[in-house]
């Protein structure tokens, strides 16, 4: 190999790198949010995400319990009798 091709190569590589290793540059947005109490006390948020809506539910740890994971849903909505996801 010639060094004109290495070095084709090595510009390749550092591009498609420096492409790849960029952060994605999605919208995130708060909607609302709300604590239910309850038994357990739950903490449910809506975000925007790119044009859509999820929910992040999560139990609001108590004093000496174990941490629960929080569940991430999409939201979806009916129109015209399908169901589709629910934008923003």
């Amino acid at each position: 190999m010639t060094l004109v091709t290495k070095m084709k190569q090595l510009i390749v590589c550092l591009f498609v790198g420096v492409v790849l290793s960029q952060p994605s540059l999605g919208e995130i947005r708060h909607l609302e949010g709300e604590v239910i109490a309850g038994k357990r006390d739950m903490s449910m948020n809506v975000f925007c995400v790119d044009g859509y809506k999820f929910v992040l539910v999560h139990a609001i740890p108590q004093q000496f319990a174990s941490p629960q994971q929080p569940n991430l849903v999409q939201m979806f909505e009916e129109k015209n009798g399908n169901t589709v996801p629910a934008k923003c």
